[in-house]
């Protein structure tokens, strides 16, 4: 699990999630792939952290967060599943985490474009930081 301190500057984050190939293939939403990109968006790490924070919650009906919004709690609201700041989360065998635009992985970078969840500009962001991601032109004749 990756914990980074949050930024207040907005840059885009890139929401994945991994699972076993074994868990892959019986989910819908993965669809066979153990790694995928969910959602980008673009705003500063503390709002990407709380937003993982909404969707750790949403997990499970014993999850919630703690009276000061510092936490998501477990069932019996003393163990903490993930903390105010963290970028990644596990709950059953999957792992959810946001990672900012610059800081992908040239193979994180693929399945962000595969996936379809970026915008022209950070389309256009990722070819500048990989140029082999880049579409090849047809030369015309």
């Amino acid at each position: 699990m990756t914990t980074n301190t949050p930024n207040t500057m907005n840059t885009t984050y890139i929401t994945f999630g991994s699972t076993n190939s074994y868990q892959a293939q019986g989910n819908g939403l993965f669809r066979g792939r153990t790694r995928i990109a969910i959602r980008s968006v673009y705003e500063a790490a503390t709002d990407a952290s709380e937003r993982l924070m909404d969707d750790c919650v949403g997990e499970s009906d014993n999850y919630c967060i703690s009276d000061d919004c510092s936490a998501v709690l477990g069932a019996n609201a003393y163990s903490s599943i993930m903390q105010h700041g963290d970028m990644a989360y596990e709950h059953d065998g999957y792992i959810y985490e946001s990672i900012a635009i610059e800081d992908l992985t040239e193979e994180d970078a693929k399945i962000a474009i595969r996936d379809g969840v970026l915008t022209a500009e950070d389309l256009f962001d990722l070819y500048a930081m990989y140029p082999a991601l880049a579409p090849v032109e047809a030369d015309e004749e």
